[in-house]
């Protein structure tokens, strides 16, 4: 991800700016967002696609709490 986030010329990854995006636009208003635990192998999968082509593929998703895991996943990265 770090390599991610030198070769963006950004502070903030693209994930998370994605998933923020998302949810603004869909379901951010489901409770207990940040509180339910999304499928591990889907955030495994979908995080290792962010990791090597520098962005999230958030089409067809219809899973907040997955959204929600991989923007945690994606602030990890952020330097504050």
């Amino acid at each position: 991800m770090d390599e991610i986030v030198q070769r963006e010329k950004t502070d903030i990854p693209n994930i998370v700016v994605d998933c923020i995006r998302w949810l603004e636009n869909t379901k951010g208003d489901t409770e207990g967002l940040f509180r339910v635990a999304a499928s591990a192998t889907e955030l495994s999968a979908r995080k290792k696609a962010a990791d090597s082509e520098g962005r999230v593929n958030l089409d067809g998703v219809d899973d907040p709490h997955l959204v929600a895991g991989l923007l945690k996943v994606g602030l990890t990265y952020v330097e504050f």
